[in-house]
């Protein structure tokens, strides 16, 4: 099963919203100029300058591949001896295949499917290899979403 789709939802930055952070790092490396924390106002401004290139970077169309080893989603291959398990999320705006990984620093990995993509056929495509197990995206990862990342 192959499909191509963005790497992720896009969201246009506006000018007011691009100001906004840059006048909160601003103030932010104010702060931390008047306690005299200097590497704090270095790391500040290079994780801001860091944080508003990806903010404006729009994505790339990634190709999406299921093959009898594993998942390729664009240049990364997940071998399924590596996943524990996965999920395929339904969203009215965007679906999801949540892959579980072995890994402990990295354990779950988001991939977008596209929407014309059968997800019963994903399912079992994916039941072939990996268990089923009901999972959720980090809250962390649906805040970045909301904020347009």
């Amino acid at each position: 099963m192959k499909w191509g789709v963005l790497e992720h939802t896009y969201t246009e930055k506006s000018n007011d919203w691009i100001a906004a952070a840059v006048v909160i790092t601003g103030v932010l490396a104010a702060a931390m100029l008047y306690y005299g924390n200097y590497l704090s106002v270095v790391l500040v401004v290079v994780g801001a300058f860091v944080f508003l290139l990806h903010a404006v970077r729009k994505p790339d169309m990634i190709e999406v591949e299921i093959t009898v080893l594993g998942i390729r989603a664009g240049e990364t291959f997940y071998p399924f001896s590596t996943l524990d398990a996965f999920e395929v999320i339904d969203h009215p705006v965007e679906h999801k295949i949540i892959l579980e990984s072995k890994r402990s620093y990295l354990p779950l990995h988001i991939i977008p499917v596209a929407d014309d993509v059968d997800r019963e056929e994903l399912r079992e495509l994916l039941a072939d290899h990996l268990p089923h197990k009901e999972m959720y995206e980090p809250v962390a990862h649906r805040i970045m979403e909301s904020l347009g990342f």
